[in-house]
């Protein structure tokens, strides 16, 4: 049996700003997956959020792209958006509607992901005929998104001399060189003369850092090289 898991997620309103979508939100796309899953359907589903997403997680034989799936979907955040909308939260609508009061883009979509795989648990578990998998959402406005990444740059920096720090920022710019090749692909994987443009310039830029890193370090480590004839 075909099994296809669909992961679907969207910002239609949150409390307090970009914090995470109220209870009554919530509780209305539970209502909804289940509503869902008694209909046929989806066969199994879950809600989460992530930051202030609404992360729907289910189950269902249709295949990837499926409409009525999407729909479903669809409807479900528009429900959410309408709770929002009634009780005044932050940014109601903001990936569904145009003109949602928020100041972010807007309009944008839900973001989904989809993934479809053979079920047959006479081969692959005998014993066992769920399968196991884990879906992992992230979202910049998460709670911690952002933590271990500011507390490894403090300590990475607070633990160099200050002499070192220049050649060490300067190195880790080298690293645009992955940039580079992504600003390559941009900038030729369209037959668009707006994704040239913007392909060019990235590339500019990426090959300015990239040169200007390894000048610059060169330049402080030839700082620590002893001078010829000079006295020990």
């Amino acid at each position: 049996m075909k099994m296809t898991l669909s992961v679907l997620k969207a910002d239609v309103g949150s409390i307090g700003g970009h914090t995470r979508p109220s209870e009554r939100m919530m509780a209305a796309a539970r209502t909804a997956v289940q509503e869902t899953i008694d209909s046929g359907l989806l066969i199994d589903g879950f809600v989460g959020h992530t930051g202030d997403d609404i992360c729907i997680t289910a189950s269902h034989t249709r295949g990837v792209n499926d409409t009525d799936v999407h729909q479903f979907a669809w409807q479900t955040f528009l429900k959410a958006t309408a709770i929002a909308s009634e009780y005044g939260l932050y940014g109601a609508g903001q990936d569904l509607l145009v003109d949602a009061p928020s100041g972010n883009i807007r309009g944008a979509g839900p973001a989904v992901a989809e993934l479809e795989f053979d079920h047959d648990p006479v081969k692959t578990n005998k014993v066992r005929a769920t399968e196991s998998f884990m879906v992992l959402a992230a979202d910049k406005c998460g709670p911690g998104a952002y933590n271990l990444t500011m507390f490894l740059g403090f300590e990475l920096i607070s633990k160099v001399p200050a002499t070192l720090h220049t050649p060490l920022m300067s190195g880790a710019n080298a690293i645009s060189g992955i940039t580079l090749a992504g600003a390559f692909l941009s900038a030729g994987a369209l037959d668009a003369q707006t994704a040239t443009i913007l392909g060019t310039a990235a590339v500019t830029f990426a090959t300015v850092n990239v040169v200007g890193g390894y000048l610059v370090t060169d330049r402080m480590l030839s700082m620590f090289k002893s001078k010829s004839g000079s006295s020990k």
